[in-house]
């Protein structure tokens, strides 16, 4: 009976994670991945909500530690998270509906119902949300680089992605060879592989 790995943390560059260059490894199943999908890190719910607006500071100076990535993700994976995402939004708008109703109007029992079915998928998704899709902390670097530690993944993501920043390193530029290049430098403290 096959057993199910260890997940592992990586720490990984923004601008590796924006790149959409890293490794075609599925960072959850460790599988082959055929594409890339959008996925945002922050370190809470205002970061995110705040980090929409243009401008924007959020929580401490420098701005918002919101991070946006493109991630490798399998086929099968790209489903889910995507009808995961689906079924959010329309837990959404049934909320939404339900407390409208509930304001302008005699509550009914299926407004109720709707309500608190909405509310009940939202917070469902909200748990789920991290077997689907890897969640992480955003740091910043003395430098003013963002970085983020992401926890979930696959240690054959985690190998690939290795291994790809030892190729950038010894020939091929990108961006991979940014945190070795502060390194180099001695630009502040980096983050290291887990």
């Amino acid at each position: 009976m096959p057993t199910t790995p260890t997940l592992c943390d990586i720490d990984v560059w923004a601008s590796e994670l924006r790149s959409g260059q890293l490794p075609r490894v599925c960072v959850k199943s460790g599988r082959r991945a055929f594409g890339t999908m959008l996925v945002q890190f922050e370190n809470s719910t205002g970061d995110a909500v705040k980090a929409l607006i243009p401008g924007a500071k959020v929580g401490r100076p420098g701005g918002p530690f919101v991070v946006r990535a493109q991630l490798p993700f399998s086929t099968f994976r790209s489903l889910l998270i995507i009808l995961a995402r689906t079924a959010f939004m329309v837990a959404l708008a049934a909320w939404l509906f339900g407390l409208w109703n509930l304001y302008t109007s005699r509550p009914s029992v299926i407004t109720v119902a709707i309500f608190l079915a909405g509310f009940g998928l939202m917070r469902l998704y909200r748990i789920g949300r991290g077997r689907l899709e890897p969640t992480g902390t955003v740091y910043c670097a003395p430098s003013g680089d963002f970085w983020v530690r992401m926890h979930g993944v696959h240690p054959n993501f985690v190998a690939a992605v290795e291994a790809w920043r030892s190729a950038t390193v010894h020939g091929v530029e990108g961006p991979a060879a940014e945190p070795q290049r502060r390194l180099r430098a001695g630009e502040g403290d980096t983050p290291g592989l887990n």
